[in-house]
């Protein structure tokens, strides 16, 4: 069930808006985020980068490797990144 809704919630987005910058501080939005990204795969705040974002998704460089987040609720979001082929996932903004 989980993984039908992970699914239902990644192919809804549709519609994405470039960026390229660090994260900001502190958005409602995207609260405990970077809290999260730095927990899960041990990269440092300043090397979490940007790349896409969508309406409920943000495409991120996470130390060089792109990782994709849903926001599920208000301040919770999920690495869906296993849930999309490698090619449809944005190259990353640092090497």
């Amino acid at each position: 069930m989980r993984r039908a809704l992970m699914l239902l919630l990644a192919t809804a987005t549709t519609a994405c808006a470039t960026a390229g910058a660090p994260l900001p501080e502190n958005p409602f939005a995207r609260q405990g985020l970077v809290e999260t990204v730095t927990f899960e795969h041990g990269c440092p705040r300043d090397r979490i980068l940007l790349i896409r974002e969508g309406p409920s998704t943000l495409d991120l460089d996470v130390c060089g490797a792109v990782r994709r987040y849903k926001g599920v609720e208000a301040g919770s979001w999920v690495d869906v990144t296993s849930l999309y082929p490698a090619s449809s996932l944005p190259p990353p903004r640092q090497k």
